[in-house]
């Protein structure tokens, strides 16, 4: 039997500059292609950091990336429920990006594998894993992660599903809008599922990193995030920078042990460049041949396309 084909779809920002490159090596050996989603701006309507995104373009050339235009007033979704005041509106536009990732895939690929930047796949134990699974008997998979904190030394002794690995033909362009964004998508798919998914090993083979940041990229990213409006982030952040990690997080709660990482995003060096500004960026964008700016025509029509064909017709 043939190898499954695998798209990975990648949600990226400049603000996660420090976890891209580990990303994108952690699903190279085992993805035919690779999709880096960004935005124009964060999902708060600040600007984006327009010259660290033109240097990714750079230096993944074998990457393609799907840059979309942010909106204040208007989702990418016909017909949203949702509205700017919406405490679920900032997920609206996460979401935007991994339903562009769908329709923008190749038409031969098998499945999808929706990660976030800041989640480093162990690449060969998930070759290991993908030897030993039967993985056209399941409509999608959720996989265990480790959480990193404050430092990558920091592990968390909780695993958390994370990553999402769908069976494409499963997948009906509506399921992507879910508030709960993977999780939601997740349950939405029909047929068998599989969550916690470990390595052959009984141990994770997703680490995330998202919580090993500078306190600047911390604010940052609580300020944009879609859960920027259940707590007071800011206050948190100042709290836990303010002392030493005293071994739990303030998101989850949950409690960490010292380890040997073999990553450590701290040590990655985010590039200091000239400014580019918006108009200068959209002007230039032809001179990445990896990069597609993606449009709202364009991607309601493969939309269309793609829901009308799951349609069962029938002679009469």
């Amino acid at each position: 039997m043939a190898a499954a084909k695998i798209t990975a779809v990648i949600s990226f920002c400049s603000n996660d500059w420090r976890f891209l490159k580990r990303c994108v090596d952690g699903v190279s050996p085992f993805c035919q292609e690779i999709l880096i989603t960004v935005c124009d701006h964060f999902f708060d309507g600040s600007s984006e950091n327009y010259a660290l995104l033109e240097e990714a373009y750079r230096r993944f050339p074998h990457c393609k990336f799907l840059e979309f235009a942010f909106d204040p007033n208007e989702s990418w979704r016909a017909f949203s429920p949702l509205y700017p005041e919406h405490p679920d509106w900032r997920h609206e536009w996460h979401n935007t990006g991994r339903w562009l990732g769908f329709l923008y895939s190749s038409s031969k690929t098998d499945n999808l594998f929706f990660l976030d930047c800041d989640e480093i796949v162990d690449s060969q134990r998930f070759l290991d894993w993908m030897d030993s699974a039967n993985m056209t008997s399941y409509s999608a998979y959720r996989f265990a992660g480790l959480w990193h904190f404050r430092e990558a030394k920091y592990v968390a002794d909780t695993y958390d599903d994370l990553s999402l690995l769908v069976n494409k033909s499963k997948l009906h362009s509506s399921f992507l809008w879910d508030e709960d964004e993977r999780c939601g998508l997740f349950q939405h798919l029909a047929g068998e599922k599989k969550k916690s998914v470990k390595a052959l090993d009984g141990l994770p083979m997703i680490r995330h990193f998202s919580g090993v940041r500078t306190k600047e990229e911390w604010m940052k990213k609580l300020s944009s995030w879609g859960h920027h409006w259940e707590r007071d982030w800011t206050a948190l952040v100042e709290e836990e920078f303010s002392r030493p990690f005293n071994g739990e997080d303030f998101i989850r709660r949950y409690h960490y042990n010292e380890i040997n990482a073999p990553f450590d995003p701290l040590l990655e060096e985010v590039p200091v460049l000239n400014k580019v500004t918006l108009k200068e960026h959209l002007k230039g964008l032809h001179r990445f041949p990896n990069v597609i700016m993606v449009n709202r025509e364009e991607s309601f029509r493969k939309e269309l396309e793609h829901d009308f064909a799951l349609v069962p017709w029938h002679d009469h």
